[in-house]
Order: structure tokens, then C-alpha cells, then sequence
């Protein structure tokens, strides 16, 4: 199984062509998701987890507890702590260059193309960002369909990317716990996530930041972490850690409404780009700062619907 293991380096640079203020736009638009160019990919990490997913349900199923990357965590990882409730969803080598402009085989040379390019790669830069970084595909290109999501995110103050990214993660553990040789989900965000609730401190809370991202602030908070190095090392961990070796809730997120249940039953159904997947916070509640209950044993799989690109 691979997973997205570089970053680009066009993608650094494009984000400095910019400028300071196109990165103040792009930071406006992508929130602390910008961190996650910092954040050294560990196909590792990713490649054990698919052992302990548990598609029926959903969840990390390890010797005596479960887990589950939940929206309220992946929407405090983007920046957006408060009223989640209220929120509803939602190339380089030719456009980021510089000097793209004086190249006459782009064939966009003109004045005209050009001013329409300062109006727009923002816009595209995020596209870009979000097709490699948060919502891969195995063929390395963009989908088409990002282009549309980045739209609705940009123009409805209330959307928000966090279902969708919770979504895409759900469907890439599961088809690769099938045998799908590539990870199409943000292994970035997965991996921290999963670092911070081994990474546990006793008598530790803080639920102040230094005004970063907290993506960016990752390595702050994890520092003295033994980290496991390999597969072999990062599945014999997971196979031997407890619930009483768990940061079970994320000090630096202070939660004080979560979504829990919707009226008409026990799950929800998260849209990604690929699929629909069913989500179940009731069965980490206890990860969420709330007295746990006995979850309910339904096959949650039966309401997975994938997505066709083609429509």
C-alpha cells in the first residue's frame, strides 16, 4: 500500500510566488490547513492503522477501546472550534511559474490572460493544495471535482471541509484494508491525529495556542514523543497500547457542544468527494470529553455509498 509520502516542491514555491498577500488570502481560505506543508508525511504510521480499522463500524478498534477521527477534531486541525453545528458542507508547471507568462508555449501571453490569472490562482492554488495534500489520487492528478467544492467553500461563509475530509479518510482505510494499493484520503491529518492521542501526558491540559495553527503547532505538542520508526515498530505499538496509555481527549480543543446524534437514528451520513460514509460518534464519546456509552452493534457498511467520478 502507498500513501502520499512527498510533498511537491512546486507547491512551496508556488505558495511564495504569491506573494504576502496571496498567502494572506490562501491563509484566509485554507485556514490552518497550510500547516500541513510542514508536516513530514509517515507512511508508516498510515500503513499500520489500516490493520485496526474496523469497516463495519467505522472506527480503530485496538485490545480494549476504539477510536475515530472525529469532526470536531479535523475541524479544530482547519481552525474552526466554534459553532460547527451551524456549518454545512461543502497546474504548477503551467499557472504557478513565475515566469509562465513570458513563456509563448503557454500560449497565455496576452494582457487578458493574464489579469484573469491574478484574479483566479488563488482560487487555483487552493484547488491545487486540496487535490494533492487533502484529497489525493493514485494517479498523482487533480480531480476535476475539487474545483466546485473550493467554489461552494469560498462563496458560503457557513460551509465547512471537515465532513468531507472525515469521509475521504473513512473510505481510504476501508478500501485499503481491502487490498486498494494506494491511500486516497489526507494521511497527514491521520497521522497527527493518531500521534497526539498516543502522545500521553499525565496532568497535561492546555487549552491555550500561541495564535498558530494548530497544525503548526504540532510538534510543540508532541515533543518527547518516543515515535516508532516502520511498520513492523508502528503496528507492535498499536497492538500492545491500552486505554489507560491514551490521550483520550485533545487539551488544546475545547469542545463545548459536539454532534453527537442526529433525530432519525444512531449515524450520520458524511458526502466526500468518493463516497458517502456513515459516521457514529456514539461510539467515542469518551474521545470527546463525554461519559461513554455502550454503542450500539449495527453494520454500518450497509450504508456506505460510493460516489462515480463520471457521474
Amino acid at each position: 500500500m502507498k500513501v502520499m509520502t512527498k510533498i511537491p516542491l512546486e507547491l512551496y514555491m508556488w505558495l511564495e510566488d504569491l506573494g504576502e498577500s496571496g498567502q494572506d488570502v490562501i491563509n484566509l481560505y485554507l485556514g490552518g490547513l497550510t500547516g500541513l506543508l510542514k508536516i513530514r508525511p509517515r507512511g508508516d504510521i498510515i500503513k499500520a492503522l489500516v490493520t485496526f480499522w474496523d469497516p463495519a463500524h467505522n472506527v480503530f478498534h485496538f485490545s480494549d477501546f476504539e477510536l475515530t477521527p472525529t469532526l470536531e477534531e479535523i475541524a479544530g486541525y482547519i481552525g474552526i472550534i466554534e459553532a460547527l453545528r451551524d456549518k454545512y458542507l461543502v497546474i504548477y508547471q503551467r499557472y504557478g511559474h513565475i515566469g509562465g507568462f513570458n513563456n509563448p508555449e503557454s500560449k497565455i501571453c496576452n494582457k487578458e490572460n493574464r489579469l484573469k490569472w491574478e484574479e483566479h490562482k488563488c482560487f487555483a492554488f487552493t484547488v491545487v493544495f486540496l487535490g494533492l495534500l487533502v484529497f489525493p489520487r493514485k494517479d498523482g492528478n487533480i480531480d476535476v471535482r475539487i474545483a466546485g467544492v473550493v467554489n461552494t467553500y469560498l462563496t458560503q461563509a457557513k460551509s465547512t471541509l471537515a465532513p468531507m475530509i472525515v469521509s475521504e479518510i473513512f473510505r481510504a482505510l476501508t478500501t485499503c484494508k481491502a487490498g486498494e494499493n494506494f491511500f486516497e484520503g489526507c494521511n497527514l491529518l491521520l497521522q497527527m491525529w493518531m500521534i497526539e492521542h498516543l502522545c500521553h501526558r499525565p496532568q497535561y491540559m492546555n487549552y491555550g495556542s500561541t495564535g498558530e495553527s494548530y497544525i503548526g503547532e504540532f510538534y510543540t505538542r508532541v515533543d518527547g514523543f518516543n515515535m516508532p520508526e516502520g511498520v513492523a515498530e508502528w503496528t507492535s505499538c498499536l497492538f500492545s497500547v491500552t486505554a489507560n496509555q491514551i490521550e483520550w481527549t485533545l487539551g488544546w480543543l475545547p469542545i463545548d457542544e459536539i454532534i453527537y446524534m442526529p433525530a432519525i437514528g444512531p449515524h450520520f451520513l458524511l458526502m466526500g468527494l468518493r463516497s458517502i460514509q456513515p459516521y457514529a460518534p456514539y461510539r467515542v464519546l469518551r474521545q470527546l470529553g463525554r461519559c461513554q456509552i455502550m454503542p450500539k452493534d449495527e453494520d454500518l457498511s450497509l450504508h456506505v455509498v460510493e460516489i462515480r467520478s463520471d457521474g
